[in-house]
């Protein structure tokens, strides 16, 4: 269903470029246990197309819908491993934005885990990024 959603934003651009990934991944983060398979496949686009055009925070993105998506089929230990995988790739790219996300997503699923004792220590960094940042809206949800 989603690629008959994604077909025209693809169809009438010139070229997929960085905004048109995002805008994808944005609406992406919307999704529930209903599109799940669009998750996936919106996972995939944004890998293959980020890797055509060189958009370095492709990765990032791709790996964290894939996170969500094992996420919303209660498969935590998976979800771990690739919100894992997307903080790893935000440190590289030296992205707080995506560390603060990828943190905040850990957090959400070592609770799932019952592992409440990683959880506290994952948002507590993730708070003292938001702090470092100046970021209040995200200490205080933090």
């Amino acid at each position: 269903m989603i690629q008959f959603l994604i077909l025209p934003f693809l169809a009438f651009a010139q070229q997929v470029d960085s905004n048109l990934i995002m805008k994808i991944y944005d609406h992406s983060l919307d999704f529930t246990e209903e599109k799940i398979d669009s998750l996936k496949y919106n996972a995939e686009l944004i890998e293959t197309q980020s890797k055509k055009i060189r958009f370095v925070k492709g990765n990032v993105l791709s790996l964290r819908l894939k996170g969500l998506k094992q996420e919303l089929e209660g498969n935590y230990e998976n979800a771990v491993s690739y919100y894992l995988k997307s903080l790893e790739a935000a440190r590289n790219l030296i992205s707080t934005e995506y560390e603060i996300s990828a943190l905040s997503d850990l957090s959400i699923v070592y609770s799932h885990l019952k592992r409440f004792d990683k959880a506290k220590e994952v948002y507590l960094e993730s708070a003292s990024l938001s702090k470092q940042r100046r970021d209040v809206l995200n200490l205080v949800t933090t």
